[in-house]
């Protein structure tokens, strides 16, 4: 089983995400908090799961998609490392990513 590992943006983008959307709709916040954390706890099992970035040529992240949002993440190793939390709106640079 791999280990995750969230980087502190990925963690404040998750936090920002369920800030905004609770100010509107405080249950879909909760159910989609907890869509996104339930699909990032099974790459534990399916580390290689989500597809590849299109953004990215050299395939060093992989992607999931829940509701509008992208969660942006690498393995190295045995541990899966949670990059960034992405709204799929937002043109994607993949300087901004660690």
């Amino acid at each position: 089983m791999a280990r995750i590992i969230w980087t502190m943006r990925a963690a404040d983008e998750y936090g920002e995400v369920v800030e905004y959307i609770v100010k509107s709709a405080p249950i879909a916040a909760k159910r989609l908090a907890q869509r996104i954390m339930q699909r990032i706890r099974s790459l534990r099992r399916f580390p290689t799961s989500g597809g590849y970035l299109p953004e990215d040529s050299t395939h060093t992240y992989r992607q999931l998609i829940e509701g509008n949002y992208r969660v942006i993440y690498r393995c190295d190793k045995g541990v899966v490392i949670i990059a960034s939390i992405y709204h799929a709106a937002r043109l994607l640079r993949m300087d901004d990513l660690p």
